[in-house]
């Protein structure tokens, strides 16, 4: 469909979602150029999970490498995502309480790097001309800090 080439919203996942990467794939009940009555897939966990003709027909094109995922919101449904597009759009979350706070600690330290060069770059000065707004930046900054030396104490 044509359409007038213009810079369009840029858009960020926020899902979490349940994933494991497929190790093998067993199609069964073939009827068809690429029909598959279903497919016994087998997960590096050890896992097998056993899918119909309907998931393979929504997901012909499911291999070895990719990742079987359970997608918990809006509906619970399942699906193949190819290994590059899952790992460059997901992150491993820990489930170890000290690495979670040491990936929260990392993500806010990066934030409060660049507030603070923001303002001491003198930029605030210019963008945010309002100075009630530039004292809650500076506030926000305390705040940010204080917040990154309380979770330093809890590594």
């Amino acid at each position: 469909m044509p359409y007038t080439k213009k810079e369009m919203q840029l858009y960020k996942c926020h899902k979490e979602v349940r994933a494991q990467r497929i190790v093998r794939v067993r199609r069964v009940g073939y009827y068809g150029p690429g029909k598959w009555t279903g497919a016994d897939i087998f997960l590096d966990n050890g896992a097998c999970v056993l899918v119909d003709a309907a998931w393979m027909d929504r997901n012909p094109k499911v291999a070895e490498g990719g990742y079987f995922v359970e997608y918990q919101q809006p509906d619970f449904y399942t699906a193949y995502s190819p290994s590059a597009p899952f790992l460059t759009g997901y992150t491993l979350v820990s489930t170890d309480h000290k690495e979670r706070i040491r990936e929260e600690k990392q993500e806010l330290d990066a934030r409060l790097g660049k507030l603070r060069q923001f303002i001491a770059s003198g930029l605030m000065y210019e963008v945010v001309p309002d100075e009630g707004e530039q004292e809650l930046l500076e506030t926000q900054l305390r705040h940010m800090s204080a917040y990154s030396n309380v979770l330093a104490l809890r590594l």
